[in-house]
């Protein structure tokens, strides 16, 4: 959480509105921007929690087995 932290610290420098979040489907229901960074096997992000017009960034999944959003949530894009 200290890197995280961080970021939010040098991101309020340079004049963005950024806090760490202490829950993830809570701070997705809110959020304008959403990045996400992950290597993860897992879903991180679902898109029932996001709100209409977020932005989603997605980055670092180079397998088919990592995931960072659910399969759902871009079969929705595809439909909006």
């Amino acid at each position: 959480m200290r890197n995280v932290s961080k970021l939010a610290d040098t991101l309020e420098h340079q004049g963005l509105k950024a806090k760490p979040a202490a829950d993830l489907t809570d701070a997705l229901s809110v959020a304008d921007i959403v990045s996400c960074a992950t290597t993860s096997r897992e879903p991180l992000i679902v898109g029932q929690h996001l709100r209409p017009g977020t932005h989603l960034d997605l980055v670092g999944a180079f397998t088919p087995e990592m995931r960072g959003p659910t399969t759902m949530l871009f079969a929705a894009a595809a439909c909006s």
